[in-house]
């Protein structure tokens, strides 16, 4: 999708107005497992250099009247039931709120 003359591509795009971030453990660090200073080599930033590559990105999105909804790669695949629950109250709550 182009934002603000700029190209997005997001995980997933519920509705012209929610996106669903899937945040890969590695590759973004996820702060259950990595420590700020971590050094991932794949993308040669730290933990919190990639944090806040991802918060900037997030910003960004809202900023431009997106809401969006992250899950963690670990959560996907260990926690299935509730992951999807959160979703889909996310997705409600943003729908619900649209409305008022």
């Amino acid at each position: 999708i182009k934002v603000n003359d700029k190209k997005i591509w997001p995980d997933i795009l519920i509705d012209e107005k929610i996106i669903l971030e899937c945040q890969g453990d590695y590759f973004h660090c996820n702060p259950v497992k990595y420590s700020p200073e971590y050094y991932n080599s794949k993308r040669q930033k730290t933990a919190k250099e990639i944090w806040d590559i991802d918060e900037n990105r997030k910003k960004f999105l809202i900023d431009s009247g997106y809401a969006v909804i992250y899950i963690w790669e670990n959560d996907w695949m260990n926690k299935r039931k509730e992951t999807e629950e959160f979703i889909n109250r996310e997705i409600y709550e943003i729908q619900k709120n649209k409305k008022n």
